[in-house]
């Protein structure tokens, strides 16, 4: 989930709890006075009654933004990629490739283990120094190795192309003796 879907998904869910609060706390306090009022006034004025409906409105709207926020950061990180657009990275740096079997275990030597029936993970740091892992396909996991740089094609969470791309780096001169 990239940060600005993030950011909106926490405020959503930071009002909508706050005004569930409010709300059933306004009803609760409007409830109580409501009562205490009609008493008094021996059941003519109910006037306070309204305050109640509004804070009973009030904590469903919260609820729902609750609902509605959480559903949106469950589809951003449960979701299907197909919606998401192709987009692609240039000059990233692979930080880590893991591999899992069905159970989720890791798996350190692929050959005791048929290719259909492991997950493929890989961990990108993109220029701008954020990390996202995606899970990809076995074909692209070969050609992918930790401290690689490249380009890569994706989709969502989906890493469909990985590209590798010779980077110059400034290896420190061992000392003369």
């Amino acid at each position: 989930m990239d940060e600005e879907s993030q950011s909106r998904v926490t405020q959503l869910l930071g009002w909508g709890i706050g005004l569930a609060v409010v709300g059933f706390g306004g009803f609760v306090a409007s409830l109580m006075g409501a009562t205490v009022q009609r008493m008094q006034s021996h059941g003519r004025d109910v006037s306070l009654y309204f305050y109640c409906a509004l804070a009973i409105l009030t904590f469903l709207a919260g609820l729902g933004m609750v609902v509605v926020g959480l559903l949106m950061g469950a589809g951003h990180a449960f979701g299907s990629n197909r919606n998401m657009p192709e987009q692609k990275s240039g000059a990233v740096y692979v930080v880590a490739v893991v591999i899992t079997d069905k159970r989720g275990e890791y798996v350190y030597d692929m050959s005791m283990h048929d290719p259909d029936d492991l997950r493929y993970f890989v961990q990108i740091r993109f220029p701008n120094g954020t990390a996202r892992e995606f899970e990809t396909a076995y074909e692209v996991a070969t050609t992918v190795g930790e401290g690689l740089y490249g380009n890569i094609t994706y989709q969502g969470k989906w890493l469909s192309s990985f590209e590798r791309v010779l980077v110059d780096v400034q290896r420190p001169v061992p000392p003369r003796w």
